[in-house]
């Protein structure tokens, strides 16, 4: 028998299967794209679902002779969507709301922080990008508000999709802000302030508790064996640190994907107002007794490909080695061009919604290829801002473990060293959601005594990157500028983005 880890994300799914001496037997991906529904980011839940059975048929035909017997996932966290009585979808998925979406929210913020204790409960800075606000804003002000009867983020819908009683686990419900993160529960406090309906909401549960066993109608429909059982999954960057060996306090693990994220891990949640002052969202880890926050750039490989779609041919960006053999090519890495990676909004610590990307400092005689290695330095200045301020609340972070698409380029983990000034270290295995989900199925079925023992045993170095001596004194100063860049231009792309033409 074999175990199988499915990660599901914005921009496509993937699948990893086990076999019970933990050997990677199969493995499948399905691409599909957000759309973009009246300023929102958006995912249709129809084409999530069918992709995911597309997923699952192309895994299934490639273990006839080791059958799949559990199945955990890990899934993206910021997307919501509304349901009816019937828990017929009335909306997309909402990763990123419009600016109606935005502005309610802000029009609500001074009342919200009248709550002083509301982010001891909760972990959750008053900023519009979480699925609160877009719970919020469809409860209240959306033309169909009358008919909502559900809300759910993706791990509830596809339980619902896959027969099983929805839940949620802590680590995505700790997400919604209606949740408390120190008695893992639904906060009834935080119901009454938002003024948003607990009943609304699947029941919490642990990362990598069994669920529920699969109906055999769906085991034919997705030609898997009766008697499949499934695992209650994880918010997908906690899943890929998990799954880069990010289980101990003061640990710290990179996925670069779509976006590109930072999470820390730690054991004890200290000096709260410092983390609400910097926008960071505290969260229950897939680990009892352990915690973590978040720190990222939303358009992180979004970026690189909007710059291979613009900068290069549409044959040249379908060659199977394009980021290979432009990384190949570059031979001085030095220029003075500066790229603000806000294309589609900030992450963290401003959190602006409204923030616009920049390219700066162009000269007559530069190539595309510096403005390539402009966009790789700008994402690790953008995630050197939040490690500053994160360390001085968790104390150093000594080492970095990578994964995700993004990690395959020696080019950017070199970069990214030289900045942080740590050493990166690449996990081989690039999908740490997968692997987490098939980690957790061990452990439920006595492959391994703990959750610590399997990623002891599973999690493999493939290569680590130093920081160079000779480039320190570039980095320095060229981050010293990127820091005044936002700051000094963030009045102006905020009138550029509510700008109506």
């Amino acid at each position: 028998m074999s175990y199988l880890g499915i990660d599901i994300g914005q921009s496509g799914c993937k699948g990893q299967v086990y076999n019970n001496e933990g050997k990677l037997i199969a493995s499948s991906k399905k691409n599909y794209c957000y759309e973009l529904a009246s300023g929102s980011v958006e995912l249709n839940p129809q084409k999530i679902w069918k992709n995911l059975q597309s997923l699952v048929l192309d895994i299934v035909s490639q273990t006839k002779n080791d059958p799949v017997k559990m199945i955990c996932f890990s899934f993206l966290g910021s997307a919501i969507m509304a349901l009816d009585d019937r828990n017929e979808p009335l909306t997309n998925f909402i990763i990123i709301g419009n600016n109606d979406i935005c502005d309610y929210f802000n029009s609500k913020i001074n009342y919200f922080k009248s709550f002083k204790s509301l982010y001891l409960i909760n972990g959750i800075p008053l900023k519009a990008g979480y699925p609160l606000s877009k719970a919020i804003w469809l409860y209240s002000k959306s033309s169909f508000k009358n008919k909502i009867k559900r809300f759910m983020m993706v791990e509830d819908f596809i339980l619902l999709k896959l027969g099983i009683a929805p839940e949620l686990d802590y680590s995505l419900a700790s997400l919604t802000g209606l949740f408390d993160i120190n008695k893992k529960e639904w906060s009834e406090e935080a119901s009454e302030i938002f003024n948003l309906d607990l009943s609304y909401f699947s029941k919490p549960g642990r990362t990598g508790s069994l669920v529920g066993v699969l109906p055999d109608s769906i085991c034919s429909e997705l030609s898997l064996k009766k008697g499949v059982k499934i695992l209650l999954g994880g918010f997908d960057q906690y899943m890929s640190a998990l799954g880069s060996g990010a289980i101990m306090n003061n640990s710290s693990s990179n996925s670069m994907g779509s976006a590109d994220c930072i999470t820390n891990i730690f054991n004890k949640i200290s000096k709260l107002d410092y983390f609400e002052k910097f926008n960071y969202q505290i969260g229950t880890y897939l680990i009892d007794d352990l915690y973590a926050t978040l720190c990222y750039v939303n358009s992180g490989g979004s970026l690189l490909e909007y710059y291979k779609s613009n900068f290069y041919t549409k044959e040249a960006g379908l060659e199977k080695d394009f980021y290979f053999n432009l990384e190949s090519g570059i031979k001085n890495i030095r220029n003075k061009i500066f790229v603000l990676p806000h294309f589609i909004g900030s992450g963290t610590p401003w959190l602006d919604d409204y923030s616009r990307g920049m390219i700066v400092g162009l000269k007559i005689n530069d190539t595309r290829e510096d403005i390539f290695v402009s966009i790789l330095e700008s994402i690790c200045f953008e995630l050197k801002i939040n490690l500053d301020i994160i360390e001085k609340n968790l104390g150093n972070i000594k080492e970095l473990m990578v994964l995700g698409g993004g990690a395959k380029s020696d080019l950017w983990l070199k970069i990214r060293s030289n900045i942080f000034q740590i050493p990166v270290k690449r996990v081989r295995n690039k999908e740490g959601g997968c692997l987490a989900g098939a980690l957790f199925s061990m452990v439920e079925d006595k492959q391994f005594k703990n959750i610590y023992d399997a990623v002891h045993d599973s999690v493999e170095i493939e290569k680590i990157f130093y920081p160079e001596k000779e480039l320190e004194d570039y980095y320095i100063e060229k981050y010293n500028i990127y820091k005044k860049i936002y700051v000094k231009n963030k009045d102006i792309l905020n009138e550029i983005s509510k700008t109506n033409y």
